[in-house]
């Protein structure tokens, strides 16, 4: 199931479940494979990010 863009190393991707479940569950194991974007806040995250999980549709490449 593809989620929406993220950011790896060579330019943007589309999240796949498993990165997607990784960003619910703050998985620090993929800390460092991939970043992604919020389209309302304008700021990158890791995976491990603390704060609440962003809705899918606000998780873009687009600023």
């Amino acid at each position: 199931m593809n989620i929406d863009f993220q950011f790896r190393k060579g330019g943007w991707f589309r999240l796949n479940e498993e990165e997607w479940e990784a960003i619910k569950n703050n998985e620090t194991k993929y800390d460092g494979y991939f970043y992604y974007a919020l389209s309302t806040t304008k700021t990158f995250c890791r995976p491990s990010c603390a704060s609440r999980t962003p809705d899918p549709k606000h998780v873009t490449s687009e600023f």
